[in-house]
């Protein structure tokens, strides 16, 4: 059964995490419950929302890669925690939160790495849509001097992941953590 509040100890946890207020969190919180009475968000109804927000002909595929990111402890369902969590995450603006974003969209596996296969398929999807998170990527790439941005549209998602794979020191055979990836 589903509660009907946050816990004192979750709203304590959430309001140091997102550094919204007791009062934003409850009035989020009873949002999401109104629309997911469980207390759990499914991919079924993550991506039925996340088409309804975008509009977009591809939504399925990149909803798909949202909801992996957001699902933090791969269950399947996304709690209040995970969802408010990785808004606030999306909502900020530095490189780092927007690459840590990514990494979690890359890594579908859910183990803490990025694989040069799941690098190249996001990249892959990213350059063919042409969305939002490609760009976050892409203005690393070029600020890691592996792409100029007069080839933006010109890229290659195997030559970049090669590339960024070699700049770490790992080969193809290797695994990317999280640290590696953002602090990079």
């Amino acid at each position: 059964m589903a509660k009907d509040q946050l816990s004192e100890k979750e709203l304590q946890v959430l309001m140091a995490s997102t550094k919204l207020s007791e009062q934003e969190l409850r009035e989020n919180y009873d949002e999401f419950k109104q629309e997911c009475p469980s207390g759990k968000l499914d991919k079924n109804k993550f991506t039925k929302m996340y088409n309804k927000m975008t509009n977009d002909s591809n939504s399925a595929t990149i909803a798909d890669l949202v909801f992996t990111a957001y699902d933090t402890n791969r269950d399947g369902k996304i709690d209040f925690s995970e969802f408010i969590l990785a808004l606030v995450l999306a909502d900020k603006n530095d490189i780092d939160s927007k690459l840590a974003l990514s990494f979690g969209m890359i890594d579908q596996s859910g183990d803490g790495q990025i694989t040069y296969d799941e690098l190249i398929e996001y990249l892959r999807l990213a350059v063919s849509f042409q969305y939002y998170f490609y760009f976050v990527l892409m203005f690393a790439v070029s600020k890691l001097k592996l792409l100029g941005p007069e080839n933006a549209n010109e890229a290659d998602p195997k030559l970049m992941a090669q590339g960024l794979f070699n700049m770490f020191g790992v080969d193809q055979d290797g695994k990317l953590n999280k640290t590696q990836f953002v602090d990079g």
